[in-house]
């Protein structure tokens, strides 16, 4: 299926392709993860092999130095290998670095959910008519997190005018160009302050 959702949530227009459930622009970020599936954590685990070229009774395992798993908590799926310095980065830090906006009126929560059966998340808020960078003209559009769980990708925090709500117009989204984009790698802790610094949208 093109669209690749697991799980949404969304206010205003319905998506294009009917999934998800409508919620009021009026949730706070953190309501807005629940609503659309995203309160689950996940862990990076060891991982392991069986100490005989083929399966028996009598094998045993040996865990594997240098190879880990990302694995969603709440029902142990799968979602990438990694390295032994991967730092997982949870969903609820995702829909934080939203809060400060939301709670002083410059954004609402548009769309949220999971893509690739838990691979990637994503988190959209629309932007309000007042917003202003500082030094610079009003912005319209959204701010997009996309925040994926799988290795060799990094987490990605936008502006776009491209309304997220499946696998196709995220990577619409992400492909379009904008000087207003952060990467943030899973070899560090993720600083909030520092990004919304680095988008130009840090704000007293």
């Amino acid at each position: 299926m093109a669209h690749q959702v697991e799980t949404m949530a969304w206010a205003n227009e319905e998506p294009w392709h009917g999934l998800g459930v409508e919620v009021p622009a009026t949730l706070t970020p953190l309501e807005m993860q629940e609503a659309a599936g995203l309160d689950w954590t996940v862990s990076k685990r060891p991982s392991y092999t069986i100490d005989a070229p083929e399966w028996s009774e009598d094998v045993g395992l040996i865990q594997a130095d240098k190879t880990f798993h990302i694995v969603r908590d709440s029902d142990n799926q799968i979602l990438s290998h990694c390295g032994r310095d991967y730092i997982p980065i949870q969903n609820e830090d995702v829909f934080k670095f939203f809060k400060r906006f939301t709670e002083a009126g410059h954004m609402t929560m548009e769309t949220a959910g999971s893509l690739k059966n838990g691979g990637e998340i994503w988190g959209l808020a629309k932007i309000s008519e007042d917003f202003e960078l500082v030094g610079e003209d009003q912005i319209k559009g959204y701010l997009l997190i996309n925040q994926p769980h799988i290795v060799g990708r990094s987490m990605i925090i936008k502006l776009t005018p491209i309304r997220v709500v499946c696998n196709n117009t995220l990577s619409l989204s992400l492909q379009g160009k904008t000087e207003r984009s952060v990467k943030v790698g899973h070899r560090t802790e993720f600083n909030a302050d520092e990004v919304k610094k680095a988008l130009g949208i840090a704000s007293s």
